[in-house]
């Protein structure tokens, strides 16, 4: 995947985990206009596998949590174990007060989001991982 810059920093790679291509089209779109590198994966394996295969790559990864294969939660224990420092944010319609509570102890995990809801706040996700 190619390296570019955004004025004056390098340009900053997501991966989107989303088995709804029309989600992950509209967030792909949004992060592309942010000036990011977009990888999207489908299921949660393949999640996975890129994410461990490829520590240093992804600078923030969105999460659906019910993916097919490996779930999300499932994801984050793994990546937690092999001390990744990947940040996640998860964007699901699993959201129960009891899986935001487990997430919550995830430090990687620095925002969570309930479907559905406005796409309009990847903007503000993107810009504020781009400022950092």
């Amino acid at each position: 995947m190619p390296v570019g810059l955004i004025g004056r920093g390098i340009m900053k790679n997501i991966l989107i985990a989303e088995d709804e291509k029309f989600i992950s089209s509209v967030i792909k779109e949004i992060a592309e206009r942010e000036g990011f590198n977009v990888s999207v994966v489908s299921t949660g394996n393949e999640a996975f596998t890129l994410i461990a295969a490829n520590r240093d790559l992804y600078d923030c990864v969105i999460l659906d949590l019910k993916l097919p294969g490996m779930n999300g939660e499932c994801i984050i224990e793994h990546l937690d174990k092999l001390g990744s420092d990947t940040k996640i944010i998860v964007y699901s319609g699993l959201l129960d007060p009891e899986t935001y509570a487990r997430l919550n102890r995830f430090d990687m995990v620095i925002s969570c989001h309930q479907k559905p809801t406005s796409m309009s706040i990847f903007e503000s996700i993107f810009k504020t991982i781009n400022e950092n």
